[in-house]
């Protein structure tokens, strides 16, 4: 059950679904939404929402850890530009996600929900990251590539590739 998710968004939306998947059952789903414009993890039947607005129009970067130890969505952390986010609500409910829907990006069929913004550099582990690994994705966006003042994730371009022999 450990994971981390973490992905760059820039949007001025409200309301949208980031990532999910999982079956439509208490507990087994896995959605990660944009809720009044703050950074909310939904497991159905529980949640834990944030308290920084990410609908600014500016590059953020989000992140979930779920821990080795955890049972529960009340034991994930938010990550909002690398630091822990303050819970602002939370509903325990114990994870079980399923597979019973295919993973999406951007939306969500059973409820409808989408997104409307940019997203980048999705990233799943199967391994719950330390604070210093997220501040770290959150860097690497920031410092590493900066180009301007606003925080964004880096661009890489190809402009040529060679075969290699043998």
């Amino acid at each position: 059950n450990t994971r981390t998710i973490a992905t760059w968004i820039q949007t001025t939306d409200t309301n949208g679904t980031l990532i999910s998947w999982g079956a439509n059952a208490n507990g087994s789903r896995w959605t990660l939404i944009l809720q009044n414009g703050k950074p909310r993890l939904d497991v159905g039947g529980g949640h834990v929402s944030g308290s920084t607005a990410l609908n600014d129009g500016n590059w953020r970067h989000v992140a979930v850890v779920f821990p080795s130890i955890g049972a529960n969505v009340t034991d994930a952390v938010l990550y909002v530009d690398g630091s822990p986010e303050i819970i602002a609500s939370s509903a325990p409910m114990a994870i079980n996600t399923g597979s019973g829907e295919d993973l999406t990006i951007g939306s969500n069929a059973i409820t409808n929900d989408h997104y409307q913004g940019l997203i980048d550099e999705i990233r799943l582990y199967a391994a719950e990251l330390s604070s210093n690994d997220v501040a770290g994705l959150f860097l690497n966006g920031t410092m590493r590539f900066k180009t301007s003042d606003q925080a964004a994730p880096p661009v890489v371009e190809v402009l040529q590739v060679a075969p290699t022999s043998g």
